[in-house]
């Protein structure tokens, strides 16, 4: 389902036409979709494409919307952080992305993306997400997005102080170790992982001991941020 709109999101931008950026570190996909928006000359105006973010914020330019990867370079760096200072500057961003884990894509929302489409949902629905945008709506690209972003039953709400015992056990650390490093009680550290197992067996997931906790918060993103 192309278009599927969830909120508003921003301001309507001038135009169109847009003026439009993509960041993405894969040649072929900016060729693509560059390729796909010039074939649109009554929506979009000025098309560039970049491999990072920062060779986009070194022009002189503000475009109008950004298509940005939430991953970039050659570690696949998460780019969330550089979303609410794009989004300062007066640029509407598409997240379109590969991505699939809840946890990673919520926080991109978070930060104050204006769309999310999945690379597999197609250049049609980058298009629906781009004018949306321009328009001020939040537009997902399929069904499957938008319930990454908003299903409960998906995820538990795991707080970012669970997510850092979590990490400091993938880490290799001790539950003392752990304790240490973010200056609590070892007691609170396993009163921490008791609240994760109930929240995952309140999903119905089978979570046996603290290496199956650590595998699902991995799975789903919540290791990503690490102290």
């Amino acid at each position: 389902m192309v278009g599927y709109k969830v909120t508003m999101a921003t301001d309507d931008l001038r135009g169109p036409p847009w003026s439009v950026a993509v960041v993405d570190n894969h040649e072929a996909t900016r060729l693509g979709v560059m390729a796909y928006l010039v074939t649109r000359p009554e929506q979009f105006g000025p098309c560039s494409a970049f491999e990072s973010v920062d060779a986009l914020t070194a022009t002189a330019t503000v475009p109008d919307l950004i298509v940005l990867d939430l991953y970039l370079g050659r570690d696949d760096q998460p780019t969330i952080d550089a979303v609410p200072e794009l989004r300062e500057a007066g640029s509407a961003i598409i997240l379109f992305t590969s991505e699939e884990r809840p946890v990673p894509l919520r926080r991109a929302v978070a930060a104050g993306v204006s769309g999310l489409v999945l690379k597999n949902d197609g250049m049609a629905a980058l298009y629906e997400a781009l004018v949306g945008a321009a328009r001020g709506e939040f537009t997902c690209s399929s069904i499957v997005a938008e319930a990454l972003l908003t299903d409960p039953t998906l995820v538990p709400a795991i707080t970012p102080r669970e997510a850092e015992v979590l990490a400091g056990l993938d880490d290799g650390l001790s539950h003392q170790q752990v304790a240490r490093r973010l200056g609590i009680q070892e007691s609170t550290v396993r009163s921490h992982l008791k609240s994760v197992r109930e929240k995952y067996m309140a999903l119905g997931r089978n979570v046996t001991n603290t290496l199956s906790l650590i595998r699902e918060a991995d799975d789903e993103g919540w290791l990503d941020h690490r102290p």
